[in-house]
């Protein structure tokens, strides 16, 4: 298990408990009314794992995809045990993403630097600025750091980095086959070079 999973399995509800007291202290608009999307996949074996910023927010979605407490400890459930999500249970918010095939496979997970859901940071400088003091946003981009791109620089996993300046990365920083800069790093979807690399990806062989 990553310590991304970890960290996770101590979820219970819609704020991870070291993440709360920030919160609790901290003008913000994020919505926390539903678990967050941390991740989306089965992260710790999918052979690619898509890097992006944060959590989106549409009230008609979530209605449609929390429409009663079961769905809620479903989604809970995916977080403590990832795995490949049916098309029928990937949110909608990502089920429109030419990438959501993928995750139904198993092939790709999606990660998002801060794991709670916000408008675009651009109109939302206060929760930009409360993204950096928590605990899971230090926490994701020490998994990045420590256990995800070593992994691919031996050629165990692709990294799709579609969004990464919330990850702390630049894009010179990190040269290799394996490190996937997006070619369209604001589209809802990935470039068609870019998919095709996620689609045919071999582990060990890059």
């Amino acid at each position: 298990m990553s310590l991304l999973v970890d960290h996770w399995r101590r979820l219970t509800g819609p704020v991870h408990p070291d993440d709360a007291p920030v919160f609790a202290n901290t003008d913000h608009s994020f919505h926390l009314d539903f678990p967050p999307p941390a991740y989306v996949g089965d992260v710790d074996r999918a052979p690619v794992i898509l890097l992006m910023a944060h959590g989106g927010y549409d009230p008609a979605l979530m209605a449609v995809e929390f429409p009663d407490q079961a769905s809620i400890q479903r989604y809970l459930d995916r977080l403590h045990d990832p795995r490949p999500v049916q098309p029928g249970d990937v949110s909608p918010y990502y089920a429109a993403a030419n990438y959501a095939p993928l995750i139904a496979s198993g092939r790709l997970a999606l990660v998002n630097a801060v794991a709670y859901r916000s408008r675009k940071f651009k109109d939302a400088p206060e929760n930009r600025a409360l993204a950096e003091h928590l605990p899971s946003t230090f926490l994701h981009r020490r998994w990045l750091r420590q256990n995800l791109i070593p992994s691919a620089l031996v050629g165990d996993r692709m990294v799709v980095v579609h969004q990464w300046r919330l990850w702390g990365l630049k894009k010179e920083e990190i040269i290799h086959p394996n490190i996937l800069w997006s070619a369209a790093p604001v589209a809802p979807n990935l470039a068609r070079a870019d998919l095709a690399r996620a689609e045919t990806f071999d582990q060990r062989t890059g």
